[in-house]
């Protein structure tokens, strides 16, 4: 091992640089030497004792994927990263994105077939079977639409049932979804209706709450549904109101008026 690193175990692969606070200024040691009391270093894999200073000068000059923790240099946990020198905290990856390591300079983009959901993600998680991710940086997994299924994890597209078959719903994980097209519009779930023998989502302002619906209903007055695929509306909120049938928002009173 060179100096900066070591290796504290037989049959290692590879070895490791000396974490913060210590420093090996000779090559094939088994562990690194710490600094005096009161002093580190500014970065891992330190080759001399001259790496040593005073813990609070140090952390002024902590290095990108450090921070500066109370006068001394840490790294920066899993999920979290710092890009510039002399960083007082880490910044927590954004959506979609992950930091696998600590001390990490960046975040990595999730890539196709994966997604992070939260920020200050350490890792990205593989797309069930039935949904799938088909841009980097996602934040969420798309369920395979209609006519479509995927039966494996972490995948970035779906694929198509045979000619003249689909689905009844959105989401499919097997090919035994596929079936002939009237037969499945036989079966179209709660949110979608048959169309010409083909399972449809209903559009937004409207809804169907059964299966197999030939047509989806209109929100009544008052009432509304925001997304394509609803099974039931919404009644508006105290406030808001719905003048006409098939909404797909409410309004908000205009200044003067109250609902």
């Amino acid at each position: 091992c060179a100096a900066g690193s070591y290796a504290d175990e037989a049959r290692s692969s590879a070895c490791k640089a000396c974490p913060v606070g210590t420093y090996s200024d000779a090559a094939g040691t088994s562990n690194c030497l710490a600094c005096a009391a009161g002093e580190t270093t500014a970065q891992q894999g330190s080759q001399t004792s001259d790496a040593c200073m005073d813990s609070i000068v140090a952390a002024a000059d902590c290095q990108p994927g450090l921070m500066n923790s109370s006068g001394t240099c840490v790294q920066c946990p899993a999920g979290r990263y710092s890009a510039e020198q002399g960083a007082t905290a880490c910044t927590a990856c954004q959506i979609g994105s992950y930091a696998a390591f600590t001390g990490s300079t960046s975040c990595s983009w999730c890539s196709l077939g994966t997604f992070a959901a939260a920020a200050g993600s350490s890792a990205c998680s593989y797309c069930a079977a039935g949904s799938y991710a088909d841009e980097a940086r996602s934040s969420a997994c798309k369920a395979c639409p209609v006519g479509t299924y995927s039966d494996a994890a972490g995948t970035s597209n779906c694929l198509a049932c045979a000619a003249g078959e689909t689905t009844a719903q959105q989401g499919s994980q097997t090919s035994d979804a596929c079936m002939d097209s009237i037969v499945a519009a036989a079966d179209c779930q709660p949110g979608l209706m048959n169309s010409s023998g083909t399972c449809v989502q209903c559009p937004a302002g409207r809804y169907s709450a059964e299966q197999g619906a030939t047509a989806c209903t209109a929100c009544q007055i008052g009432s509304y549904a925001a997304f394509t695929g609803s099974t039931s509306c919404s009644w508006c909120s105290l406030g808001t109101f719905a003048a006409a049938a098939g909404s797909s928002a409410c309004s908000y009173c205009a200044a003067g008026s109250y609902a």
